[in-house]
């Protein structure tokens, strides 16, 4: 049998809750007005007199004096009253047995009183294999005392999101081994009728649950509809952590195979998670309750009106998400600002998990990519082609989250491919802010969580299998971003790991960005005396030129080994086309092809351009300008042997023809600046 540990959620209105290991829910006092009222009212603090004059609340509706006694309760005719808190606690704890003790005895035993007889909170004696849940009204007051203690007991004193403890075996996985691991979590719902945290044995058809019948009330029959709020709900924690959801069903039916209340999760029976439906206390105020790990089972409260259509039934949904928080291992987490799921109160500001909860899940069972802590596991980013930018790990709809963190040694693996030679970009992007966390007691004191400089990330480019290292980044602090650039890739399948390097206790959220640049270029230009080239250059790269008379590679011979990336080729043979490659190194690694093939002219024999003066007089003046040009193409129009400059080619000399290869060979000689 799975042994219940409870947490309670309350509304606007919640009442104090007090949910005990051994499958005892203790849920005393109430809204107020409801009963006799003490000092104080709305906004004040309240407080129950000792001896027979005032009575508390019983309980759950059907308790005994003595379970009330043993919850620390005093049990009376008369009206019902409890005591009410602001915050929210959690510890371990051994309940002082009271049955068979007179009322006041109970009560002077069960609850720690001031001097005056005011009730100042739980007297509370610590044992390890209890844990208590407790949410209050935040318009009364608790000793602060008592909260500090249970929540420095709890916490530990650790100035973060408050993390219980994590499941160690489930259904599906069996072990699930140890912190940031991956795991699979089955769930389903109870049938109707099923008694669902039976606190009472006695009287089991008090906590029958109704949740089929009272949920198609709600929504008209459409079951469909409102189950897939709940699968949406679970799908949205698989969504950003590492923790997979399989429901369980049985016999064709929506619900599971009806074992009794508090059976641990089977495969294909029931499942680790299950949910029943049942009064808890009438509408608002407690609105559900759920179990920590290895148990998670959440009841929720059949009184609430689970039918409000508003943002996609987020009412319902973000207490689902909420309850499977404390069912992940997930405390409450203060101060309450209505910016974190895991707060004592229900808002609807936001849906679903925020910045603090999912971090705190991905400590728990690492981010969506686990297990991807080798090359072969590396999550595939896919093919990135030139000029394209290719962004992994952003979640929409949430601010300052994504998928993929690391905290600790833990170490993320990506791949990639390319099918070109390209200068590629690498980066990983750390994500958060700074936000406040405190223990909702006020112990630990509160403090400031600068979730985006948690790690210190760094990045290392590999070869497809994980080696060798071809560059590694770790030069900007904490908080910034970490890229390798200008990092010159041929075509093929690589990796890269991203790690943070201070090992931080909490996980750092990051994304990772692919960036290829455009196809590099290759230009030549006709000159007189050769050919000057230019291509795009590379960080410490080292360039080899190679030319061909015809276009094709392999024809090709070397012309120069050169560090810059400009080049004029003297050697290229006189007035003739010919073509070049260019191969690029970096860092000492292999020549990969880079840019090419491009076809260069190189003019040797100049023959002169500058044949007309000022207002197309025939005869140099020492300048180049567009009367050379006019001269020269009417010279060519009429026929005049002065035109003749090329043979077939265009090789420098005249053949008794006037066609395009005169013209081109002048051209180039005036482009070229032969005078």
């Amino acid at each position: 049998m799975k042994k219940p540990i409870f947490d309670v959620f309350g509304g606007p209105r919640q009442v104090v809750a007090l949910a005990l290991g051994m499958g005892l829910l203790v849920a005393v006092g109430a809204a107020v007005p409801r009963a006799a009222q003490h000092a104080g009212g709305a906004g004040g603090s309240q407080s129950v007199a000792s001896g027979a004059e005032a009575s508390v609340r019983r309980g759950v509706a059907g308790y005994a004096p003595a379970a009330a006694m043993s919850a620390g309760l005093q049990s009376g005719a008369g009206h019902e009253q409890g005591f009410a808190a602001v915050g929210c606690i959690g510890a371990q704890l051994e309940t002082v047995r009271g049955a068979g003790l007179p009322d006041g005895e109970a009560l002077a035993a069960g609850l720690r009183r001031g001097a005056d007889g005011t009730v100042l909170g739980p007297a509370l004696l610590w044992s390890p294999d209890e844990q208590v849940a407790a949410c209050f009204d935040s318009s009364t007051a608790i000793d602060a005392t008592v909260l500090a203690q249970i929540e420095a007991r709890l916490r530990q004193g650790l100035p973060k999101f408050n993390i219980a403890n994590r499941w160690s075996t489930t259904a599906t996985n069996g072990s699930t081994g140890g912190m940031g691991n991956p795991i699979t979590i089955s769930w389903s719902f109870v049938p109707d009728g099923l008694p669902v945290s039976p606190d009472n044995p006695a009287t089991p058809s008090l906590f029958a649950s109704v949740t089929f019948a009272r949920m198609d009330a709600l929504f008209g029959g459409n079951r469909a509809l409102w189950i897939s709020k709940f699968q949406e709900s679970f799908d949205r924690w698989g969504a950003l952590t590492g923790v997979n959801y399989v429901r369980v069903s049985t016999g064709g039916n929506e619900w599971d195979d009806g074992a009794a209340w508090g059976n641990q999760g089977a495969v294909n029976a029931r499942g680790d998670v299950r949910i029943g439906m049942r009064n808890i206390d009438g509408p608002s105020n407690v609105l559900a309750f759920n179990s920590f790990p290895n148990n998670g089972d959440m009841v929720i409260d059949s009184s609430e009106n689970w039918g409000q259509t508003s943002n996609n039934f987020r009412f319902l949904r973000n207490v689902i998400c909420h309850e499977h928080g404390h069912g992940l291992g997930l405390n409450h987490v203060c101060p309450t600002q209505l910016t974190k799921l895991m707060e004592p109160s229900l808002t609807t500001n936001f849906d679903g998990p925020q910045q603090d909860d999912v971090r705190a899940v991905q400590e728990l069972y690492g981010d969506t990519s686990e297990p991807n802590n080798t090359a072969a596991q590396g999550v595939d980013i896919g093919l990135v082609s030139p000029s394209q930018v290719v962004t992994r790990g952003t979640v929409s709809g949430v601010n300052n989250v994504t998928l993929y963190s690391v905290f600790g040694n833990d170490v993320d693996w990506f791949r990639f491919q390319t099918n070109r030679t390209l200068l590629m970009r690498v980066t990983a992007t750390p994500v958060g802010t700074s936000y406040a966390t405190a223990g909702c007691s006020g112990t630990p004191a509160q403090v400031t969580t600068n979730a985006l400089a948690m790690g210190d990330l760094r990045v290392d480019v590999t070869g497809s299998n994980g080696a060798p290292t071809i560059v590694s980044s770790n030069l900007a602090a904490a908080g910034a971003v970490e890229q390798a650039t200008n990092l010159l890739l041929g075509p093929g399948f690589w990796a890269f790991r991203v790690n943070a390097t201070n090992a931080p206790s909490d996980p750092q959220m990051y994304t990772v960005t692919v960036a290829a640049n455009q196809v590099p270029s290759l230009a030549a230009a006709t000159r007189v005396g050769g050919v000057q080239l230019s291509w795009t250059g590379v960080t410490n790269g080292t360039f080899t030129v190679y030319r061909a008379l015809e276009d094709a590679r392999a024809s090709a011979t070397l012309v120069e080994t050169t560090a810059a990336s400009t080049l004029l080729d003297t050697s290229a043979p006189a007035n003739t086309s010919v073509y070049y490659w260019v191969e690029a190194s970096q860092s000492g690694r292999a020549a990969l092809a880079w840019a090419g093939s491009t076809l260069g002219l190189a003019l040797r024999d100049c023959g002169g351009s500058d044949i007309s003066g000022p207002g197309l007089s025939i005869g140099p003046d020492g300048e180049l300008t567009a009367d050379d040009v006019i001269v020269f193409i009417n010279w060519f129009t009429q026929g005049d042997a002065r035109a003749d400059v090329a043979s077939p080619g265009p090789m420098a000399g005249g053949d008794a023809e006037f066609t395009a290869d005169d013209v081109i060979l002048f051209v180039n000689r005036f482009s070229a600046g032969c005078p």
